[in-house]
């Protein structure tokens, strides 16, 4: 066994579990921790530590060896190690999975206090990112320079003006109706919300300032209307060029709990959350599961107001 591989791969997992609701988790390998009432030591491969000592929170991680499947005995000794040190948790991390019979006993005898944990051989680094379990929401913004507006395409070539345009005025409908207009300004940020031009892109170029052909177009269930010159045109499609730069803002979401669990769903062993977050004044029952697959978790999220 790669005791230092097999180390980190464990590390990785667990604090992408444990920091989610314990931002401060520390986690230290090959730790000897003293058997209560007893003067000897028991080792262990991985401690992680949640909150101040003495009072801190201990869950110790034991990891099988790879290849093979720990049997009942060897689990019960990782149970028993876990007494005997007063741990308040267990994490077991296999690389090819656990038998019924200990699946069996977690689910049935004793509950959430152990986890049982399978890491694939083949599975991406990025396969734990849909365990971050803290309740949070991205909210997306353009940060919009328009370089040129190019001349509609009117539905007749009638008009021939030139168009005086103010980003905050009403100036774009669908309708004809001069109280369903709309600013420029919006239905730019409508239409880079629907189709983001930066969602092709690589990751680090993200945030960065880019250029876009941006085309307002119509269509036949969709006319589009231009609100201006005291008056209203039709028009078939309008081509503005814009510096265009995405903002992302993460924001924690309240929460007042959060329950974490093992139970089988659809056949598999999965990790259940469920939490109670609140958007405003409107308080969610939020349940999110995680289903093991062959290279990553499948998630279903589940919301009842």
């Amino acid at each position: 066994m790669n005791v230092l591989s097999d180390w980190k791969e464990a590390e990785y997992f667990v604090t992408q579990i444990e920091q989610a609701y314990a931002p401060d988790a520390v986690v230290k390998h090959n730790v000897m921790l003293p058997v209560i009432g007893e003067q000897r030591y028991r080792q262990c491969d991985v401690v992680i530590y949640i909150g101040k000592e003495p009072r801190a929170t201990i869950f110790i991680v034991e990891v099988q060896k790879r290849g093979s499947k720990p049997d009942i005995n060897t689990f019960n000794g990782w149970v028993e190690k876990m007494n005997e040190v007063g741990a308040n948790g267990l994490i077991c991390v296999s690389h090819v999975g656990f038998p019924e019979s200990i699946t069996s006993k977690v689910l049935n005898k004793i509950g959430p206090k152990v986890k049982l944990v399978t890491l694939r051989e083949n599975a991406p680094n990025d396969i734990w990112a849909d365990l971050h379990l803290v309740p949070e929401i991205v909210e997306t913004s353009f940060e919009i320079d328009i370089k040129k507006f190019n001349r509609p395409v009117y539905f007749d070539d009638s008009f021939k003006g030139p168009i005086t345009i103010k980003w905050n005025e009403p100036i774009l409908s669908n309708t004809g109706k001069a109280e369903d207009a709309q600013p420029i300004g919006v239905a730019i940020n409508n239409s880079l919300n629907a189709n983001d031009p930066h969602q092709n892109l690589p990751p680090d170029a993200i945030g960065q300032l880019i250029e876009v052909n941006l085309n307002l177009e119509a269509s036949d269930s969709t006319p589009l209307y231009i609100h201006a010159n005291e008056g209203i045109i039709k028009i078939m499609s309008w081509l503005l060029t814009l510096n265009v730069r995405r903002i992302d803002k993460v924001k924690p979401i309240t929460y007042s709990k959060w329950e974490y669990k093992q139970e089988f769903y659809e056949g598999a062993l999965a990790w259940i959350a469920t939490t109670e977050i609140y958007l405003g004044d409107i308080r969610n029952n939020v349940r999110l599961i995680f289903i093991p697959e062959d290279d990553h978790f499948r998630t279903i999220m589940q919301i009842n107001q």
